[in-house]
């Protein structure tokens, strides 16, 4: 379905959030909390819904876009977009397998650290993430999987030379 962008003029810190009018979200089937994919020419993110209950906020046909949003899709108030429901990441069962005790794999890892590096998880799904390793710890090859998930889905710095501290050791 498209609606047309309002600059919701408020960042969040990191997290992205879109809002809903109530009628659009009841119309699509959604609710406060679930993921939608919102897309833009080629870009294509995934964003926690919010709704509002005032026409003011968000009229009909219009989708409030956070700070974070508006930037990483590259779009302004008026522009249209397309949206989409997305059910909750695969990461999430990973995330609950490690609360109950399981050791987890390379790929399910991969998934945890790639939904959290494009921010597709929310601050209480990472809590629990950590909560799951507090838990039940790690094993070596949990940590050695994890840290090599980590490096290819984040950004890495390369100094073109090896470079050690106290810490390498």
């Amino acid at each position: 379905m498209k609606f047309r962008v309002k600059d919701m003029d408020i960042a969040t810190g990191g997290i992205l959030i879109v809002i809903l009018n109530e009628k659009d979200a009841k119309k699509m089937d959604l609710h406060s909390g679930d993921r939608i994919l919102v897309k833009h020419n080629k870009k294509t993110l995934t964003c926690i819904l919010d709704i509002s209950e005032s026409k003011k906020a968000v009229p009909e046909g219009k989708i409030g876009l956070f700070e974070e949003v508006l930037n990483r899709l590259n779009v302004r108030d008026g522009t249209n977009v397309e949206v989409a429901f997305t059910g909750k990441p695969e990461s999430l069962k990973h995330i609950r397998d490690k609360l109950f005790g399981k050791k987890l794999t390379y790929q399910e890892l991969y998934h945890i650290m790639d939904d959290i590096t494009n921010d597709r998880l929310t601050d209480i799904e990472k809590t629990y993430f950590v909560a799951g390793g507090f838990t039940n710890g790690w094993n070596a090859e949990e940590i050695v999987e994890m840290t090599k998930a980590m490096v290819k889905t984040g950004k890495t710095l390369k100094f073109g030379r090896i470079t050690l501290d106290k810490h390498c050791i």
